[in-house]
């Protein structure tokens, strides 16, 4: 949807600069490893990473229920979709984790801080813009 032009939004749409998205990949590939090798990564996380994906998640899945049903065991499947789950999570939170668990201090840590606080957003229907919002969840 072309937002600009007035069509109808549910919901706020967060536009960066190209810059910061640069900047985003930039961080990403730097602090990627660093995450990777800590012990509270789970090793089954597929988003965000090269060379996972849905496709590959599936495939572990479907040779776990097959593994099983060779055993003879049952297998019960949960599923849960934390797609939007950025969305509703309070950046203080996730920043204390990523401190806490992944050993993020310094720089890097006063980085993702600066970059995902303070952060304001509106909606505008056609010509008309809504008051503007401080963001207590969520990232860019």
């Amino acid at each position: 949807m072309n937002w600009q032009r007035g069509s109808y939004l549910s919901s706020p749409i967060s536009n960066l600069h190209r810059i910061s998205k640069i900047v985003e990949r930039l961080v990403l590939s730097r602090i990627s490893s660093h995450v990777e090798q800590s012990p509270c990564f789970n090793t089954f996380q597929s988003a965000y990473r090269r060379g996972y994906s849905t496709e590959t998640t599936l495939l572990e899945l479907t040779n776990d229920v097959y593994v099983a049903a060779d055993n003879k065991a049952r297998t019960l499947i949960i599923q849960l979709d934390f797609s939007a789950a950025f969305d509703t999570m309070d950046t203080t939170v996730w920043l204390q984790r990523l401190e806490k668990s992944f050993d993020f201090t310094g720089p890097i840590l006063q980085l993702i801080q600066s970059y995902t606080s303070g952060r304001s957003q509106f909606v505008r229907f056609g010509g008309c813009l809504s008051k503007t919002t401080t963001c207590k969840y969520g990232v860019p």
